[in-house]
Order: structure tokens, then sequence, then C-alpha cells
């Protein structure tokens, strides 16, 4: 390990398999290791390690990421693990429910109804908001993830058949009467491998024409030098232009919530095919609250 370099960084460094938004969150975790503990994490013991994050004031979730940053750490070393994760998939797992739960229950009576959330969409087209409404409409047509966002527009077909699945680029293709969007980075592509789908609203295809504004194409997140924004960067932005800044994690709640009150299970199976998580995960993680079979 090189003078300069932390115990985390280093094992990073060693890993050409993570993805950069991963290693962001790993360097974060890390970053709140250090300010609770000046110590390495190579040098604690399994007890002292559980003992400080107990003590730490950050929610049970973030714990538990951090438990996951530890892990690896202490895996590339080959020490001792098995009490640390026992204790996450015990006792932290437990205080993980029962805050998730607490705080769906609140979050489910302060959500906007489905129809509002459509209403605001249809009055982005209206005032040619087109960057936001292409981000709103694809969060609530299709509960996606942020990084799913992170597009390459193009209305040359050329490009989309030059892409094969080796390149981890989400493209948009604008056709003549439909857009084809094809999802190869995304959380979940190494269990369900690439995603396409044929999205024909004229708004929405009309919304990517006026977006790219005389252009060829583009990236839907781009710097003025034409490269793509930083995800940490998108991930902020989407954010901020969400419907009353709600992010992609409630605005997902907010769609299943209508489809779970209709008892549209066709509707919740299809979000999670769009998704790319398995059913009764969806179902546990955001419907936790209703008494939905898990058909």
């Amino acid at each position: 390990m090189d003078e300069d370099e932390n115990e985390m960084d280093y094992v990073l460094n060693q890993n050409d398999s993570i993805k950069e938004t991963s290693k962001y969150q790993y360097r974060g975790s890390y970053k709140r290791w250090l300010k609770a503990t000046n110590r390495q994490i190579i040098n604690c013991s399994e007890a002292s390690i559980i003992d400080i994050v107990e003590k730490i004031d950050i929610a049970h979730n973030t714990k538990n990421t951090l438990v996951s940053a530890i892990l690896m750490v202490r895996k590339f070393h080959d020490l001792p693990i098995e009490k640390i994760r026992k204790w996450r998939d015990t006792t932290l797992s437990t205080l993980m429910e029962q805050s998730h739960v607490a705080a769906d229950k609140i979050t489910a009576e302060l959500l906007p109804t489905y129809n509002e959330l459509n209403n605001y969409i249809k009055k982005l087209y209206k005032e040619k908001q087109y960057l936001d409404y292409i981000i709103n409409f694809i969060l609530a047509k299709y509960c996606v993830r942020n990084i799913d966002l992170n597009c390459f527009i193009t209305q040359d077909k050329t490009i989309m058949t030059r892409c094969g699945e080796s390149d981890k680029t989400n493209l948009m293709y604008v056709a003549p009467t439909y857009v084809s969007w094809v999802r190869r980075d995304y959380k979940t592509y190494d269990t369900y491998g690439e995603k396409k789908v044929s999205i024909r609203s004229v708004p929405f295809r009309n919304a990517l024409l006026n977006f790219l504004d005389d252009r060829p194409d583009g990236w839907l997140f781009g710097t003025p030098n034409g490269k793509v924004m930083s995800q940490p960067s998108i991930s902020k932005y989407i954010l901020d232009h969400s419907f009353q800044g709600l992010g992609e994690g409630k605005i997902c709640k907010t769609v299943l919530s209508y489809y779970a009150a209709k008892g549209d299970i066709h509707s919740i199976r299809r979000i999670s095919k769009s998704r790319g998580t398995n059913l009764e995960t969806l179902i546990d993680f955001y419907l936790p609250h209703l008494s939905l079979g898990k058909k």
C-alpha cells in the first residue's frame, strides 16, 4: 500500500470489477468510519468493529452500507468476518426492518397521488420543460433507478447496431414513430442482462427531439464540453428536478401504491421486470404496509 493510499483505496484499486458508483459509496462509508474512529479496519477486532458501528449516530440503512464496506476490506485481507456478518444479518437487519416499516407508513401518508404526479408530467410537457418532462416520465412510467437515466440519445440507427452488449451504455434511439430504449448500465444488469423497450408515446418522442434541438445526438445529462456528468451529479439533478423533489424511490412508491390500491398485480409485475427487481423484494421494500399477496 502506497504511503498516500488509505486501506479502502488500496482495496478498491486492486479490483477493476467494482463500478465507479460503488467505489464512491465505499469511500463515503470509509469517511464515516474514520470520523467515528481513527483506527484502520484491519487493526480492529470483530467485537470492536461491531461496538463502533452500533454507536455511530447514522441511519440503520447507512450502517448496513458501512458494514458492507468493512466486510469487503476484511475479506480482501482474509481477516475474520463471521461475527460481523452474523450481527448484520440478525440485530442490524431487525433494526433496519423496524425502521423501514415505520418510515414507510409515514411516507405513504405524505406521498402525492398518482393523478397529481401524472398531471405534473403533462404540465411539464405543455410548458416545454423537456428535460424535466423526460426525467419524470421515465421515473413514473418505468420506476427505474437514477443510473438507468444516464443515456446517450441518438437519431442515428447505426449507433444502436454498432454498440454490442459489451458496450455498457444506455441508449435511446429516436426512430420515426417510436423510441427504442436499451439499458446495459443498471444496478442488476449482471442478473437480468440487457433490457430493451419501445416507447410509443408521441409527447415523449417529441420531447427528446426538442431536447436534442437540431443536434444528431448527445448525452441526456451532458456537460458543455460534450462529456457525461458524473453519476453523483446526475442523481442530484434528478432529485432536484423530480416532482416535489421526491426522487426515484418515492416516485416508485407513489406508482406502486396506486397499483396496489387497485389490486393491479399485473402492473406491479411489469414494474418489477422494468426495474430489474425481484417481485417479492419490490413488495417488501416499497409496499410493506400493504397486505398485497405475492402471487
